[in-house]
């Protein structure tokens, strides 16, 4: 770099490296080959974690959404579904983008949560599940996902080795 740094001769070295790409920087580095990032917490704190660590789910809720629409991609349906609960503009584009994501996000899509004291990591397998269940503190849907701790696998519930 031409511009001159007050932060000394580490910086400068820093400064000077090629930035990495995302593909070098996740496939590389890590042995995954890793698209879009997202946290997703377990239910209202965490109810969901330990069940779906143990089950090997990524659960996710909005009960009242109607999971069909969702799979179709009818996301004016969904606007308006999220709409008739009373969410303010601001929290129907929240469920609207979050819903979307979870329906839409590609299999590289790596999901992350905190449970137990522990960073864990997930890949989605096959496509978003209802859940068959009056329990209205139950998730409303699901993706299936294997568990795995510790280790550089490509699908499960994984726990940071770093978190330890």
């Amino acid at each position: 770099m031409n511009e001159q740094s007050d932060c000394g001769p580490a910086c400068v070295a820093v400064q000077q490296q090629a930035p990495l790409s995302r593909a070098s920087a996740t496939q590389t580095d890590t042995g995954l080959d890793v698209g879009d990032v997202r946290y997703i917490k377990l239910g209202g704190k965490g109810k969901w974690a330990a069940e779906a660590i143990k089950e090997g789910t990524i659960p996710f809720g909005y009960r009242q959404i109607d999971h069909e629409a969702c799979a179709r991609g009818d996301w004016e349906t969904v606007r308006s579904q999220l709409q008739a609960m009373g969410r303010s503009a601001a929290g129907t584009s929240q469920g609207l983008r979050e819903l979307k994501d979870f329906y839409d996000l590609p299999a590289d899509t790596m999901w992350v949560t905190l449970a137990d004291g522990h960073v864990w990591w997930a890949f989605a397998e096959d496509g978003v599940l209802p859940v068959d269940s009056a329990e209205e503190s139950d998730p409303a849907r699901y993706y299936s996902a294997t568990i795995w701790v510790g280790r550089a696998r490509r699908s499960g519930w994984r726990v940071s080795v770093a978190a330890r």
